[in-house]
């Protein structure tokens, strides 16, 4: 998943190489924060935005650890594509690529504040920042399809399915991929959203494909639920939010803390929140076998113990 639509501008904005006016420019410490200042039309430079997106890179890292931790322990590459491994993988992809977008808006808050504009084409001055943009428009779809995959093997679909939606995330990432390099960077992100979307909306449904008592359902559902509802808070955002002071018109999100910024908090959330799911899941599987061991051991006791009385001593 990811808010790469919500940071496009409807219309191109034409590339800017040239330094502002310093002269025109209130001094640094002057300057107030704004979200889409002019030379950064349809671009978040906001805090928030950045700093959100650098905490979901931390969360999916770390629950990509634990959850790799828990595979490795099962010492076989098959399991990659089971319950855990999958978790592992998209809380990876989620992470890295969320570090890569906090990247991207970082350095445009960095031009902003030193007076300059970003560059929109690929080797123009201060166009440093379409390096990260285009990581994270190929390992964010990836993610998505990597969530819903988590939800397949949560509903213990076969592993088939799991990779067809692989398939076509890596075919949405290569769409961007397009896009991004030939230089329209202000039409990148929009398929990433729908494909968002449209994959978390399924994995609401596909978790209940084994009941309704199955460990770690609630928080797994939660999870997909926290998903699609952030990616309803991009899809619906007013226009006023994409303009700054006294443009901002029937905006219900703060200048300070927008919209890209609470949906990332809802990413952060939904990555917890589908990791303790399938850790339930998970540690309910590993108690269940651990009994099943027990119960085959002590069938094998007696047959064991009357084999040895028969033995020639």
């Amino acid at each position: 998943g990811s808010s790469l639509a919500a940071h496009r501008a409807p219309q191109l904005f034409a590339s800017s190489v040239h330094r502002m006016d310093a002269a025109s420019m209130p001094p640094a410490a002057e300057v107030p924060r704004r979200l889409y200042e002019h030379g950064f039309e349809g671009w978040d430079v906001s805090q928030a935005c950045y700093v959100t997106d650098y905490l979901i890179m931390a969360v999916g890292i770390a629950c990509s650890l634990v959850a790799y931790e828990k595979v490795r322990s099962t010492s076989t590459w098959a399991t990659m594509w089971t319950l855990m491994g999958q978790f592992a993988v998209f809380s990876l992809l989620q992470g890295v690529g969320s570090g890569f977008r906090g990247v991207t808006h970082h350095l445009l808050d960095t031009y902003r504040e030193e007076g300059y504009v970003m560059g929109k084409r690929w080797g123009a001055p201060h166009s440093e920042w379409l390096f990260a943009w285009l990581m994270a428009l190929i390992i964010l779809p990836l993610a998505s399809a990597s969530c819903l995959g988590t939800s397949l093997a949560y509903g213990e679909f076969a592993a088939g399915w799991i990779k067809l939606v692989k398939a076509l995330g890596v075919v949405v990432a290569i769409f961007e991929v397009f896009l991004c390099l030939s230089n329209r960077i202000d039409e990148s992100g929009a398929i990433s959203v729908y494909w968002g979307v449209l994959v978390s909306s399924i994995a609401c449904f596909v978790v209940f494909r084994r009941g309704f008592s199955v460990a770690g359902l609630c928080l797994i559902f939660s999870g997909n639920v926290l998903r699609v509802a952030g990616y309803i808070i991009l899809m619906i955002v007013p226009p006023g939010c994409k303009h700054v002071g006294m443009h901002r018109f029937n905006c219900p999100y703060p200048e300070e803390f927008n919209h890209n910024a609470i949906y990332h908090l809802f990413i952060a959330a939904s990555v917890l929140a589908i990791y303790f799911g399938v850790d339930a899941k998970f540690t309910k599987a590993k108690e269940i076998a651990y009994w099943e061991e027990l119960r085959r051991n002590e069938e094998k006791s007696p047959k064991e113990k009357d084999r040895r009385c028969t033995l020639a001593w």
